[in-house]
């Protein structure tokens, strides 16, 4: 059905433009930035990274884009055929196929990918597969049901922005117009403060090494290293230390997470826990997260990050007004009521294109409803 070849990379100026740039990530739909240079590739295609954990990496590309090295492509053997959804039923399929034998130390290459076989649904006339006579569809034999796919992808997103729909009324995240007070929130000039982050934090590991075996999808969630799904391994029930929720996890390659839940650790990935002197709420603690994102400049595999040695650095953080003219800044004089405002003013800016999205969603639906 495909021929899976690299995509063809460029040399780049370094000047941003309107062109996706995919890398290898398993995240943000593969792309890493935008760049000014002409696309390389045509749009509607699905991708993959050869180099690292190949079935979070398959996204599907509906605009041109440019890739970089490892970034292999499947293009259709048959033009006008292979939708958005279609592809996205593909996807689903081909992901299950592939399965999670694959990562950095054994490569999903092409020539393995092209060998991968998936079960697809077919055309039936009187409970008979439908015999692809033209050969349109190279040799399949049997016809796709493309408009099954096509309508159970619908479906499914269907589903989604109802849950979707459901959550922002819960969480008061629909109306995405800011007030008075959030523009205040946003324009006010703060003072900010460096506070060592030993002074702010206790720090605590895991007890037990907790392995993929021991993941059996009940009890706490498992914490290990890497940006990927927020560094969740899985739920299990083995016997582990648990950490309290609404608290901070900080890998080996200095990437945070604020945890509102309880969790456990694995000791193998050099994963610790940090626990503010104070309770946290959540938008204190994703304030107090996004303030701690430079640590992932400083640390990598080769200067991995440690309680021991962050425990030095700084956070900045806001403080009362009040509180400046005070010889000595103390912890209580922190400003947690204008960090949770802040992030609900955040919230509101960031959900704006998310709410469009799904009202637009909404009303197409409806009228497909109607007809």
């Amino acid at each position: 059905m495909f021929d899976i070849h690299p995509t063809r990379t460029v040399h780049l100026s370094g000047r941003k433009g309107q062109t996706p740039l995919l890398s290898n990530t398993a995240v943000n739909n593969g792309i890493n930035d935008y760049c000014a240079e002409e696309p390389t590739e045509k749009g509607n295609i699905i991708t993959f990274s050869d180099t690292t954990e190949s079935q979070k990496t398959i996204f599907y590309q509906g605009k041109p884009f440019i890739g970089f090295s490892h970034v292999q492509g499947l293009y259709p053997k048959v033009e006008n055929v292979w939708f958005e959804k279609d592809c996205l039923y593909f996807i689903s399929l081909f992901k299950l196929a592939i399965g999670e034998h694959y990562d950095y130390a054994t490569k999903f290459n092409r020539k393995i990918a092209t060998n991968i076989k998936i079960y697809l649904p077919i055309l039936t006339k009187h409970g008979n597969p439908v015999i692809d006579k033209t050969y349109k569809y190279h040799n399949l034999g049997f016809i796709p049901n493309f408009r099954y796919m096509e309508e159970r992808i619908s479906e499914l997103m269907e589903e989604r922005i109802s849950e979707l729909d459901a959550y922002l009324k819960v969480s008061k995240l629909s109306g995405y117009k800011l007030s008075k007070e959030d523009k205040k929130i946003i324009q006010e000039e703060k003072s900010f403060v460096k506070f060592k982050i030993k002074n702010l934090f206790t720090s605590s590991n895991g007890d037990f090494d907790i392995q993929q075996k021991h993941i059996d999808n009940s009890g706490e969630m498992v914490i290990t290293s890497g940006e990927n799904n927020y560094g969740e391994m899985g739920k299990s029930t083995i016997k582990a230390k648990v950490f309290d929720k609404n608290t901070i996890t900080i890998d080996m390659f200095g990437n945070v997470f604020f945890r509102d839940y309880q969790y456990k650790i694995v000791t193998h990935a050099r994963v610790f826990s940090l626990k503010f002197i104070s309770d946290l709420s959540i938008d204190n603690g994703l304030y107090i997260v996004s303030k701690l994102q430079y640590l992932k400049k400083i640390y990598s595999y080769s200067n991995m990050c440690s309680f021991s040695k962050i425990g030095e650095d700084y956070i900045e953080l806001p403080v009362k007004k009040e509180s400046i003219k005070e010889e000595k800044i103390q912890i209580d004089n922190i400003d947690f009521e204008y960090m949770e405002k802040y992030i609900k003013v955040l919230k509101k800016i960031i959900i704006k294109d998310v709410v469009k999205y799904k009202d637009k969603i909404i009303y197409e639906t409806k009228k497909i409803v109607k007809k």
